[in-house]
C-alpha cells in the first residue's frame, strides 16, 4: 500500500469527511455518545420498572 494512500479522498467521501471531521473538531462524537448512552440508561430503567413494579 502507498504511503498517505488512506488521506486520497473520491468524490462520494467529501460530504461525509466534511461532517466527520466537524464532530471530531467540535467534540460531535464525544456529545452523542454521551447522550445516547443517557438514552439506553432510561430506556432500561424504564423496561426494569414495567417488568418489576414496585
Amino acid at each position: 500500500m502507498r504511503k498517505g494512500f488512506w488521506k486520497q479522498l473520491s468524490y462520494e467521501d467529501k460530504f461525509d469527511r466534511k461532517y466527520a471531521c466537524w464532530a471530531v473538531n467540535h467534540n460531535g462524537w464525544r456529545k452523542r455518545k454521551r447522550l445516547n448512552r443517557r438514552a439506553a440508561r432510561r430506556a432500561l430503567k424504564r423496561l426494569n420498572e414495567d417488568s418489576y413494579p414496585a
